[in-house]
């Protein structure tokens, strides 16, 4: 559809990129192939709902079943006293299909769904039966739906919150997964639950509100039910894509400013208009084509003169880049052969020194080795001292434990006897433990028995003297509950009233609303009356100042063309004029004073004369048109002060106001003063039945919670007594017990029986404990004798083997004193006056001694090589001559460096702009072609306020006008149809494209839908509602439904009305459709005879049919 309204709403060639967009972003959600459109599946299935089970579901207590088929007619009426129950009716019926209850409004779901009028333990649940037929054959489904709701536990006091199911049984009589049923029925259906609250319920007020909403309010209305979101999703896709280029272009300004930023020019004023172009460009919020076409000019100059600039310098820099490296190179060859000649003088000296030290390190030579034999002497001394230390030591332990040994034998033995003496000890005082223990802890338990008897005495006397007391207590608090509830419920019962007071106090608040409503459209209209005056004055003043500059304009234009005549006239004649000859203005034939022009008066030309005349005639054209539209502006002013008087008449005539000498906004002030009044008395009203309803919800709370409290109480007492009993039965039983416990007396009391047993128990310790030592005094004596025979075997072994190591040690160091020729006292002198480490030292030395004398005999042979045939050079020409060569150099090298590093820069810069303007180019043309889409389809443009969205939502709101039309003219005996505002005035200062108005045939003019009366407003919402019903079934259900449900609205109707109401809705339901009026409105009994009776008492609602 999309494709067939875009060209007329916007033209071919912007409808194309529309598509071009569409189709390269899916829009249409389920469908995978781009710019594929899903289609709309029609059939002739036909939805009926037989019969509906309600059990402990929100005002039904009891299960209650109501069957559909009964009804003899199609038309029937739900009629009961307000708050009984009636519209539960239909929540159930959605909630059996849905899993939610009521509109969206008040959206109930869960344990609210829970009734208050059965037990906890009777589980809620809705059940429908419905046939789907498909032509000739019917199929009967049932769903079974259990709210989430709580219980009482199975086991034991509490409750559980029990999940919510859901069950359906299709035709076969299988069941349909639980997981996929929701989906299953929305299929069955073919509508939405929102959908189906549009096609199958008018709701109390609803279609009144989208009667009389704005465009915007019905544009979201409108986009849930026949799904143009799509058209709200094209417009925010055209925007972001609009602010990705404009943040494009955004970006590519600001990189090329800092590019911008990155030009250099040589010193100089050559370069100063580049230079202030940069300045604008930085300075400048965007970045103009044409400056920066200039600057890109410019910079290619620049370019240009730097590189030739470049090429010089380059060939000036190899120049005298080589001379630099000439200067250089003779200048080290001097600096090298000059350091030849200082190395030969220098070396020859040095070796000269040394050789006059050669006496001295021979010297050093002989005491280096004596040092380093007397250190050998003196480690095998060392080592020979050491054999004779242990070998003495060795002998020594030998006898000392040889003598050793007799002594730990005798001891042993001694200890022994001990051991054997402590160890009868000890058995003896086993014995008598034993014994004691015996007799001690016999004694013990009785006193303990005889203990816990007595306690278990007591306990049981206080726990009765508590269970007593508790039941004293339980019977006073069981009779103060009593007469809390009854004082509640003496107080519920006074408020019994409250809900017919609720809802006349809604009926008032309505009411007000209404008033305040049009009060607003009065303010509204006085404001465009004000504005109309002042145009109409305005367009008068214009008139007025343009008719005096006509008038000037004409008279100056008269003026010159009589003078341009008289001009003519005189320079004709004067020109003709001859003696005798007659005049050819007067005929005299005698000339005495001929016509003169004087000089300072201008004649106008001919032109002049045509432009002003061409001025006059069109300040005249205008001076008609002024005067057209400022008669059409008064005449509107008029009309206009005329429908504000009548309004303002039949306002104050709705709202009993007296009529006085005011001015308007004085008068619209007195009457905001009096809804405002009353406003705020009703809002004190509503608090005060918000505080009524709150205290009686707590009262049935409070009765609610007494009630089980009391219960609870009851069964608390009659524990009471029951354990009252089985307390004195075990006070008996511990007091037999108690005087049960009699026994021997071993010991005077439970103390001295312990006293007795700790004594014996620690005398056995103490034996014990001696032997313990005993025995481990004999393991230490036993283990120190067998140590020592260990040790005197070791050291026996060992002497002979130390012996020949000595004897061989003594014989190695005599032998090294003969072959090094030092005696004893002259290896000891030398150790004691030098350190081994000198001879390392003093060896170190001679080798250096000895390199160095090397080293400078090579260095004098290479400085003789080198200097051979040469002479001295002067190093101070050839430093001059190079650092004049380095200088020149380094001024061109930091001239060609800064010009490279320009050259550099320039480029980057080139080449960094250049592709940047070429994409600004195109993201601009993008910009502008998505601005002008974008502002096309939002309706931002001047004149034309109405978006895409409600342009396509006007397609269905025509065909919801065509049929709900229908039954509004017949309802309304021919007077009214609805009309949407004309499409040339939809987008005329704001969009307006979904505004209605009501077209009157007796007076032949359209009104806006507010200026309705309330019965011929609901006429026009009734009426509404079915054809958006009929529309909504004939574009979105794969199912027709057979079921209507219509809420209230019949008591604004008078009776003339109603029975042209209720005879359309018994024509519409003639064609198959069951339609049912919910209402409590008595006149409609008598016009409607099958009805459904829903009434309610204290144990919840109840129905039953009343067939004709």
């Amino acid at each position: 559809m999309i494709c067939r309204l875009l060209p007329f709403f916007f033209g071919k060639e912007c409808a194309g990129s529309i598509v071009l967009l569409l189709g390269e972003r899916r829009f249409y959600g389920g469908e995978k192939k781009r710019g594929k459109i899903p289609k709309v599946l029609r059939t002739e299935n036909l939805m009926r709902p037989l019969q509906l089970k309600l059990q402990a579901f929100s005002s039904y207590g009891k299960a209650v079943t109501i069957d559909f088929t009964k009804p003899n007619q199609e038309l029937f009426l739900v009629s009961g006293n307000t708050g009984s129950g009636k519209s539960s009716i239909f929540d159930a019926l959605v909630f059996a299909l849905y899993g939610e209850a009521s509109s969206g409004a008040n959206k109930k779901s869960g344990s609210e769904l829970q009734s208050q009028y059965a037990p906890l333990s009777l589980e809620p649940f809705a059940e429908l039966r419905f046939s789907e037929r498909r032509g000739e054959r019917e199929e009967i489904y049932t769903v079974h739906r259990v709210p989430r709701h709580i219980r009482p536990l199975k086991r034991g006091q509490g409750f559980k919150e029990e999940s919510g199911r859901v069950s359906l049984l299709l035709p076969d009589g299988s069941e349909y997964p639980e997981k996929e049923a929701d989906r299953k029925l929305v299929e069955l259906v073919g509508l939405s639950k929102t959908q189906f609250m549009q096609v199958a319920m008018i709701a109390q007020g609803e279609f009144m509100e989208l009667l009389r909403a704005r465009s915007e309010e019905k544009k979201l209305i409108f986009r849930k039910l026949f799904g143009t979101e799509l058209y709200q999703r094209l417009t925010d896709e055209l925007l972001g894509r609009l602010r990705e280029k404009e943040r494009g272009l955004a970006a590519l300004c600001t990189e090329s400013r800092t590019e911008l930023s990155h030009l250099l020019v040589p010193e100089g004023g050559s370069w100063q208009r580049l230079l202030e172009l940069q300045k604008r460009l930085l300075s400048e919020d965007g970045l103009s084509a044409a400056l920066m076409d200039d600057f890109l000019r410019g910079l290619e100059a620049l370019l240009s003169s730097l590189e030739e600039e470049n090429r010089e310098i380059l060939s000036r820099y190899e120049s005298c880049s080589r001379e630099r490296n000439e200067k250089r190179d003779r200048y080290k060859e001097g600096e090298a052969l000059a350091r030849a000649f200082t190395e030969l003088s220098d070396a020859e000296k040095e070796l000269s020194e040394l050789k006059g030290l050669d006496p001295e390190f021979s010297e050093k030579e002989l005491l280096s080795r004596k040092i380093r034999f007397s250190y050998e002497i003196s480690s095998l001394f060392l080592r020979l001292r050491d054999s004779e230390k242990r070998l003495s030591l060795l002998r020594e332990q030998e006898t000392r434990e040889r003598e050793a040994l007799p002594g730990f034998l005798e001891r042993e033995r001694a200890e022994e006897a001990e051991h054997e003496r402590r160890k009868l000890a000890f058995e003896e005082a086993t014995r008598d433990y034993a014994k004691i223990k015996e007799r001690a802890e016999e004694a013990i338990e009785s006193f303990q028995r005889r203990k816990r008897a007595e306690k278990k005495f007591l306990l049981a006397e206080d726990a009765l003297r508590k269970t007593e007391k508790s039941l004293l207590e339980l019977a006073g608090k069981r009779a103060e509950l009593s007469g809390k509830k009854e004082e509640a419920e003496r107080e519920l019962r006074a408020l019994s009233d409250l809900e017919v007071r609720q809802e006349r106090w809604k009926g008032e608040w309505r009411e007000a609303e209404q008033r305040e409503e049009e009060l607003r459209d009065l303010e509204r209209a006085l404001r465009e009356l004000s504005l109309q005056e002042k145009r109409a004055k305005e367009l008068r003043e214009r008139y007025d100042r343009l008719c005096g500059e006509v008038r000037r304009r004409n008279k100056f234009y008269q003026e010159a063309r009589e003078a341009f005549l008289d001009a003519q006239a005189g320079i004709l004649a004067r020109e003709k004029l001859c003696p005798g000859s007659p005049c050819p203005v007067c005929g005299s034939l005698e000339h005495p004073s001929p016509c003169r022009i004087p000089k300072e008066k201008r004649i106008p030309g001919r032109e002049e004369l045509e432009k002003l005349r061409e001025s006059v005639f069109l300040l005249q054209k205008e001076q008609e048109e002024l005067s057209g539209e400022a008669g059409a502006s008064e005449k509107l002013r008029e009309e206009k002060a005329r429908a504000y008087s009548r309004a303002v008449e039949e306002f104050r005539g709705r709202i009993s106001a007296e009529e006085g000498s005011m001015e308007r906004e004085e008068e619209l002030s007195a009457f905001s003063s009096k809804l405002l009044l009353g406003r705020e008395r009703l809002e004190k009203e509503r608090e005060r039945l918000r505080k009524e309803g709150e205290r009686a919800a707590s009262l049935e709370e409070g009765i609610k919670k007494l009630s089980e409290i009391l219960e609870k109480a009851a069964e608390e007492e009659k524990k009471a007594e029951s354990e009252l009993l089985s307390r004195k039965e075990e006070l008996s039983a511990a007091k037999a017990e108690r005087e049960s416990c009699l026994f021997r007396k071993l010991y005077p009391d439970e103390e001295a029986a312990k006293a007795d047993l700790k004594r014996a128990s620690e005398k056995r310790k103490e034996g014990q404990r001696r032997l313990l030592e005993q025995e481990q005094r004999l393991r230490e004596l036993r283990e120190k004798r067998a140590a020592s025979e260990s040790l005197l075997s070791s050291i026996r072994s060992e002497l002979p083997a130390c012996d020949a190591e000595h004897k061989e040690r003594r014989a190695a160091y005599e032998g090294l004193l003969i072959e090094r020729k030092l005696s004893e006292k002259e290896w000891m002198e030398v150790c004691g006056a030098h350190r081994r480490e000198e001879s390392d030292a003093l060896a170190s030395e001679l080798n250096r001694h000895a390199e160095r004398k090397a080293a400078l005999s090579g260095r004098i042979l290479a400085a003789k090589k080198s200097t051979e045939g040469r002479e001295k050079p002067e190093l101070s020409e050839l430093f001059r001559e190079r650092e004049e060569a380095e200088r020149r150099f380094l001024l061109l090298s930091e001239k060609k460096e800064k010009l490279s590093m320009l050259l550099l820069s320039d480029r980057a810069l080139s080449r960094a702009l250049l592709p940047r303007m070429e994409e600004r180019e195109k993201l601009s043309k993008e910009a502008s072609r998505l601005e002008g889409l974008y502002r096309c389809l939002s309706g931002k443009r001047s004149g034309s306020r109405m978006d895409i969205e409600t342009y396509v939502q006007r397609y269905f709101l025509r065909r919801i006008l065509r049929n709900a039309n229908l039954r509004f003219r017949e309802m309304s005996l021919g007077q009214y149809e609805l009309r949407m505002i004309p499409e040339e005035q939809a987008g005329d200062g704001r969009n307006r494209g979904l505004d209605l108005t009501v077209y009157s045939y007796v007076t032949g003019k359209e009104r806006e839908v507010r200026t309705l009366s309330g019965g011929e407003s609901f006429m026009a919402a009734l009426s509404l509602a079915m054809g958006m019903a009929d529309q909504i079934q004939e574009s979105s259900a794969s199912v027709h439904l057979e079921l209507m449900f219509i809420d209230e609205g019949f008591g604004s109707l008078d009776e003339h009305a109603r029975e042209q109401a209720v005879r359309v809705l018994r024509d519409m339901s003639g064609g198959g459709k069951l339609l049912g009026i919910i209402s409590h409105v008595s006149e409609l009994k008598q016009e409607i005879e099958d009805q459904l009776l829903v009434t309610k008492d204290a144990e919840g609602s109840h129905v039953r049919w009343q067939i004709s």
